[in-house]
């Protein structure tokens, strides 16, 4: 942990060719400037744990053609995340715990290389029937193994597809959501390949655990 506090210089920006950006765990506020995303080199951008406002830009995902890694957890951004972040073919890791994120979910169905999708503890979900329609969308991510999804007024049924999620899933986290209805039959084949030191339902992995500040 640092103790860094102020906003993000915009010259920041001006490293064309920067790949990695680490200021998680500090005390940086404002907005994020506009210039860091649209560095197309970066790989990882770790902003994590601070005090950020804003929103996400709406073609963060087109401009960000090489970005892997997403933290924004512990923040007070406004707005949902973004239909653009489809467009980050690449990204691996998102954790978005936290951080005030409001609105319907995308589709992700180019993201196929997501490992980790972390959202708990936001506004995501307007507790209606179709809150998990995007959930399909992550069948295509063939080696995610964490789906963080909890506190996020998710309503309507569990859809079928939950039963198409990778079969590497470790990590499936839906509680305090007021989802009704029976579990698909075909979410059994993820408990099973989940195995002893996995869950369900139950306490989430450090990754998304409440700020503030573990890393």
């Amino acid at each position: 942990m640092n103790s860094l506090t102020g906003t993000i210089p915009a010259t920041l920006g001006q490293l064309r060719r920067l790949e990695e950006l680490y200021l998680y765990n500090n005390n940086l506020s404002g907005t994020i400037p506009p210039a860091i995303f649209n560095l197309s080199s970066i790989r990882i951008i770790s902003l994590s744990d601070n005090e950020f406002q804003g929103s996400l830009p709406p073609n963060m995902g087109i401009t960000l053609p090489s970005l892997e890694t997403l933290g924004l957890y512990g923040n007070h951004f406004t707005g949902s995340i973004q239909y653009a972040l489809s467009n980050a073919s690449r990204l691996s890791r998102f954790a978005g715990a936290s951080s005030n994120f409001t609105g319907k979910m995308p589709n992700f169905q180019n993201l196929k290389n997501l490992t980790v999708f972390g959202v708990p503890n936001n506004h995501l979900g307007a507790g209606e029937a179709n809150d998990l329609d995007f959930i399909s969308s992550l069948t295509n991510a063939t080696n995610l193994r964490v789906l963080a999804l909890d506190t996020n007024n998710f309503g309507g049924t569990l859809p079928e597809s939950f039963g198409n999620l990778s079969s590497n899933l470790a990590f499936l986290h839906l509680h305090n959501n007021p989802i009704s209805g029976s579990i698909p039959a075909g979410i059994g084949n993820l408990v099973r390949n989940c195995g002893r030191a996995s869950s369900i339902w139950g306490d989430r992995p450090y990754l998304f655990q409440q700020p503030k500040r573990a890393r």
